[in-house]
């Protein structure tokens, strides 16, 4: 089977208006240019890239905008959270105005695949992209998100119950930008009043697509009844839905036991399908667990009035400039000739015989090909080398030489935490990012941290002693050094 996506072109946007004319142009029936009638938007690419390395897509032209700075910003607002298409998972997931006024979305968003995948994943791609199975999808149903769209002709904003139309599509036309996502405030309705939240899903594997699930949003009055509910499923159908029967059970109880059977019984009368992941009677027995285990959270997720909104601030989110270089390991290295279907492992390889960075999956699930972008660690076979344009990439060869190891590395050799060696220069990158953000992690943060990168050879055990050794040392290093 193909693992190299097909040839494109890559458009780079710089504006909203420059995407917008460049679909208008590209997907329009006038080919005097020499333009396809098929265009794609891609923005982290950690689905779209997947599915052409796969050939299950084949767009003629892309339209990158991650060079689209309004694209770029979280803004809060008195009545809610507007989060631009190109915000990543990972920038939402850290910002504290999504933390503190949809809070059910920073939730979500802690389950999206690993690390890795949040660098790039942006909150608009995976919305746009439509997995009935994916978090931000039903998120967004739970929290009657609106979706902005922008095209030549104009702007219109949808509604998250009018935006999933089908397996994978959406309302959004083949000329429509997806530019920012509006979130109500998760705030009581009334005065004395609470609103409580709960997500949850059953996955085979940490950072897999979810089997099932669940998210739920209640309203209370001052006499703890239930005004209003939503109650999103996912993984059940064909789209993210809201179980009408559930919220139905909901309204007007005091959210007892006895409602709470009768809700997670009407969420079960849902119709999924069976196939390779799970059978459909499996699937209607965790939407009864899964609803009834985020009704039960929402005890402890729960949200009085409060004294407003915070002042409206952007991320801290930022474009790199472009330029038709990238600087790897230190050097400036030019893309020249490249062509746009070349993936960025591919480039480090073939083109500068970086071979320390190793393909595997070739679809973003083994992390073998893991590399530090702007210093965060990225699926090199899920990114085109274009896209590194002005960017900073750093490959297993710059942390260190046979003489002088990385004390990452070395800590790896110490204590066997390097076997057939396949998957190494991936994990030591990902432990690297990791001591970084968290100096001394638990042994749960490791195993958590690094679940995104698989061993072939199954052995875990010393590569998470070889992680922890890694950062005892360095705290014995930093306290001699204080002494």
């Amino acid at each position: 089977m193909p693992v190299k996506p097909p040839p494109f072109t890559l458009h780079r946007a710089t504006s909203i208006a420059h995407a917008a004319d460049l679909l208008s142009r590209l997907n329009s029936d006038d080919t005097e240019e020499g333009y396809g009638t098929d265009a794609k938007v891609i923005a982290g690419g950690q689905s779209l890239t997947a599915l052409m390395n796969l050939r299950l897509a084949r767009p003629d032209h892309l339209v990158d905008v991650t060079g689209v700075p309004e694209l770029h910003q979280v803004v809060d607002t008195a009545t809610g959270v507007r989060i631009g298409a190109m915000v990543t998972q990972a920038e939402a997931l850290a910002d504290p105005a999504v933390a503190v006024e949809v809070p059910l979305l920073t939730e979500a968003m802690s389950h999206i695949g690993h690390t890795h995948i949040r660098n790039r994943g942006t909150v608009g791609g995976s919305i746009a992209h439509a997995d009935s199975a994916a978090e931000l999808p039903v998120a967004a149903l739970a929290l009657d998100a609106e979706m902005v769209a922008i095209r030549t002709s104009g702007r219109r904003t949808i509604a998250a119950v009018d935006f999933f139309d089908g397996p994978f599509t959406t309302a959004l036309g083949p000329n429509d930008l997806l530019v920012e996502i509006v979130l109500p405030n998760l705030a009581p309705r009334d005065k004395d009043g609470t609103v409580a939240w709960g997500f949850e899903e059953l996955a085979r594997r940490d950072g897999d697509f979810a089997l099932v699930l669940a998210a739920v949003v209640v309203w209370r009055d001052a006499n703890h009844m239930i005004t209003d509910a939503r109650v999103a499923l996912g993984g059940v159908a064909s789209t993210p839905i809201r179980s009408d029967a559930a919220e139905t059970a909901l309204i007007g109880s005091n959210g007892s036991d006895a409602y709470v059977v009768a809700a997670t019984d009407a969420a079960a009368s849902c119709s999924p399908t069976t196939d390779i992941h799970s059978t459909a009677e499996h699937r209607r027995a965790l939407v009864k667990v899964l609803v009834g285990r985020a009704l039960a959270n929402t005890d402890d997720h729960s949200l009085s009035a409060g004294p407003g909104a915070h002042p409206a601030h952007p991320s801290l989110a930022t474009v790199s400039p472009g330029g038709r270089s990238v600087l790897v390991n230190g050097r400036v290295e030019g893309l020249g000739d490249v062509p746009d279907r070349r993936l960025l492992a591919d480039w480090l390889r073939d083109g500068l015989e970086l071979t320390g960075t190793h393909l595997g999956c070739e679809h973003g699930v083994c992390g073998a090909c893991t590399v530090l972008l702007d210093g965060k660690p990225v699926r090199s076979c899920l990114m085109f080398a274009a896209q590194a344009e002005g960017h900073e990439v750093t490959t297993i060869e710059a942390l260190g030489t046979p003489d002088n190891l990385h004390p990452v590395q070395e800590s790896f050799r110490a204590n066997h935490g390097l076997q057939c060696g396949f998957c190494t220069p991936g994990m030591v990158l990902a432990a690297v990012d990791l001591l970084d953000r968290i100096p001394d992690p638990t042994e749960a943060q490791v195993r958590q941290e690094l679940s995104g990168n698989i061993c072939r050879c199954t052995g875990y055990v010393k590569i998470i002693e070889s992680v922890l050794a890694a950062a005892k040392d360095a705290k014995a290093e930093g306290a001699t050094n204080e002494r």
